[in-house]
């Protein structure tokens, strides 16, 4: 699999007047053919490999071409790429009034392409489109130019889709079940700019506004992530959300600020601010992300375009840096989302534990060695409280061991010396272990 680059900022929706389009390989060699005589305006990268463009051929003003290329195909006595079907001009074939093409959608199966209009419009070209065997169908929103379509397949449901549909003023959906669409159910009075709609890894609309990050579910309005700063775009990637947004820094001059959030573990995983940079595109592949940014050079005087390339750290790494910064519960959180080897999990536990009682906080401590038991070995946490005289959280301790099977008489003896120097309950709690232990003939 090849990184398409192309010469054009589809967020800032500038034009490339060259028509090209720029395939980089995994040591960042690239390839380039030419799509259009004029200009490339959208790309899509869909499965198994082909591309969706829209561009311009020199056609009349606003009627841009649908060009759709099988990747695997490559002739090289022209250096082009394959076409699926002939270059599809949705205007003459629908007979709508032409107006700029905003946004562009792909399902994952390779049978839907939806397209947004300036006008408001929609329009769905359907079928087997790895054979150029295509249908169109015109829906009409609300008015309003088009922001964002979001394709979400309905678990279970063969060819049913929730297709979700953003303006600066709306958001709302229509239901597509194969080729039948069902009317359109608007879910908010607010909308939201280009680049600023994504759908999470659990289907879920996300939008960003002004004053955060607001989430629809298919039965509408979800909740709310709220943090100031003008937003220019929202990317996905893996189990992060990518905002880049815009503010004053501190000396009062407007910078771009790139974060990234983990919202399963509910932690800022990476953030970087700087007055110097103008993020165009966010791309992803070979398992790093690809920031393109346009920099401005050393006088000021003008700009040039770089790749910041970003690879995830390991979870180990990761764990270190949490544990650095004493931030045990996000440690806990990304051990138990990540399920991984028990012996991370016991080693969190046991960090946390040690970070609070070396802080004195003896009974929050003992919630997390209590998580601990059966893994780690007893006499580790027995001799701290023991040392600390900590007679109550001891017994717990203790008691736990027997409740799953592992005390041995060293740790029976223990708890009975526990029992008798207890000042509360400690009849009530003698009799009941002294019943447990007839009942198991301990």
């Amino acid at each position: 699999m090849e990184v398409q680059f192309y010469h054009n900022d589809v967020v800032n929706n500038k034009i490339d007047n060259m028509g090209t389009i720029h395939l980089f390989d995994r040591n960042l060699k690239s390839k380039t053919f030419t799509a259009y005589s004029k200009r490339v305006n959208h790309l899509k990268h869909c499965k198994p490999n082909f591309l969706v463009a829209v561009g311009d051929d020199e056609t009349p003003a606003c009627q841009d071409l649908i060009k759709i290329y099988n990747m695997d195909k490559y002739e090289s006595t022209t250096d082009e790429y394959t076409m699926v079907c002939k270059p599809i001009n949705i205007f003459t074939k629908s007979k709508i009034p032409p107006s700029p093409i905003t946004f562009i959608e792909v399902n994952a199966e390779f049978t839907i392409i939806a397209l947004g209009l300036g006008s408001g419009v929609i329009v769905l070209i359907q079928g087997d489109l790895s054979r150029g065997k295509v249908q169109h169908k015109v829906l009409l929103g609300n008015n309003h130019r088009i922001t964002g379509l979001h394709l979400r397949k309905l678990v279970g449901s063969g060819s049913n889709y929730n297709l979700y549909c953003t303006t600066p003023e709306t958001i709302f959906k229509y239901q597509i079940s194969g080729t039948k669409i069902e009317s359109m159910k608007e879910l908010d009075q607010i909308g939201c700019e280009i680049g600023c709609s994504i759908l999470s890894n659990e289907g879920d609309l996300i939008i960003a506004r002004k004053e955060g990050l607001w989430f629809y579910k298919l039965e509408g309005k979800g909740g709310c992530l709220a943090f100031e700063g003008k937003k220019l775009m929202l990317k996905w990637y893996r189990t992060y959300c990518i905002v880049i947004s815009s503010d004053l820094n501190r000396q009062n001059v407007l910078q771009q600020v790139i974060t990234i959030y983990d919202l399963q573990n509910k932690y800022i995983a990476f953030r970087f601010s700087s007055d110097r940079i103008q993020v165009s595109n966010i791309l992803q592949e070979f398992g790093s992300l690809f920031i393109i940014v346009k920099e401005k050079n050393n006088l000021g005087t003008g700009s040039i375009q770089k790749i910041l390339k970003l690879d995830e750290k390991d979870t180990q790494s990761k764990l270190e840096i949490l544990f650095q910064k004493n931030m045990y519960s996000y440690a806990i959180k990304l051990v138990n989302s990540q399920q991984l080897d028990l012996t991370y999990v016991v080693e969190t536990f046991r960090k946390y534990g040690d970070h609070l009682y070396s802080k004195k906080q003896y009974d929050e401590a003992m919630e997390q060695y209590l998580q601990t038991v059966g893994k780690l070995e007893p006499s580790y946490v027995i001799r701290k409280y023991l040392d600390a005289q900590q007679i109550n959280n001891l017994t717990r301790y203790l008691e736990a061991l027997h409740n799953k099977d592992l005390a041995t008489a060293d740790h029976t003896t223990l708890l009975l010396n526990c029992y008798t120097k207890l000042k509360d309950g400690k009849k009530e709690k003698l009799d009941k272990f002294i019943k447990v232990c007839n009942e198991k003939k301990i």
